[in-house]
């Protein structure tokens, strides 16, 4: 691991060795830096030599600052259905003219409140993986966040039916050690395979 700071903020920040040479976002300003192959400071190197000789335990190392390993929202696939639903509503409603004007208004009113249902459901709906934590946030007035710790995930499920193995989305569902039951869901998601082998290659199983 290399510690060095901020040269905008001065935050303490550090990456794997792996990483020199690539660019990493403070946490605290945002501001992007290249990852040094060394320390660049006093205090960083200060530190750098304690862990490296010992004198300091690995277990009293400052935690690695949080990043962001995935983002994401429900996929469009997700609300295909709907979709399709309301087009073929709004469709149907127009060509056949059910109900006279005052039908075919309050058909395309319906078909357009499903719409506008499923865009804001998808636009309201944020989930995210980082070196700390798996996260969902639901909302766009009102804001409800669950999030559970990456380290103790022990179970990763995957649901997909034969359509949503073609367009490659999928559900996953995560819970710890601590529960039985599932915590946190990402519903809809694209190439949820991929998800789910980061969150593992970051969990502690």
């Amino acid at each position: 691991m290399i510690y060095y700071g901020c040269p905008k903020c001065q935050a303490a920040m550090s990456s794997p060795e792996s990483l020199a040479g690539q660019t990493e976002t403070c946490l605290e300003c945002g501001n992007v830096t290249v990852i040094p192959s060394s320390p660049v400071t006093p205090v960083a190197a200060s530190l750098q030599e304690g862990f490296d000789s010992g004198i300091l335990s690995e277990d009293k190392k400052p935690q690695e600052p949080e990043r962001i390993l995935w983002s994401g929202m429900p996929s469009h696939w997700q609300y295909m259905g709907s979709y399709v639903f309301s087009a073929l509503l709004m469709l149907a409603s127009v060509i056949t003219g059910i109900g006279g004007a005052i039908g075919v208004t309050a058909m395309i009113l319906i078909s357009s409140l499903i719409l506008l249902f499923c865009i804001l459901d998808r636009i309201g709906t944020r989930y995210c993986v980082t070196t700390h934590k798996v996260t969902t946030h639901r909302g766009i007035l009102s804001r409800d966040i669950n999030e559970i710790p990456i380290g103790p995930i022990r179970q990763i499920l995957l649901k997909q039916g034969i359509i949503d193995r073609m367009v490659d989305i999928g559900t996953l569902g995560f819970s710890t050690s601590a529960s039985s039951e599932i915590e946190v869901v990402f519903r809809g998601i694209h190439e949820p395979l991929k998800v789910k082998k980061i969150v593992q290659s970051h969990s502690e199983n």
